[in-house]
């Protein structure tokens, strides 16, 4: 699958991303139950290779 956005699309897409990333690294650190601390790993995981396809080069241009 395909998706085109726009410069400020992905600027708004690569910005909620990360602050995902980030708000999973803090509940992963406290989750007291090992199959949602799993989920949540494997979540995270998933949303960083989700940014690593994000074009770095295009966001400089937005």
């Amino acid at each position: 699958m395909e998706l085109l956005l726009t410069n400020l699309e992905i600027r708004a897409l690569k910005e909620t991303l990360e602050a995902e990333v980030s708000n999973l690294r803090m509940d992963i650190a406290t989750a007291k139950d090992r199959t949602m601390r799993e989920d949540l790993i494997i979540r995270k995981e998933l949303l960083l290779s989700i940014l690593e396809q994000i074009p770095t080069a295009v966001l400089d241009v937005a």
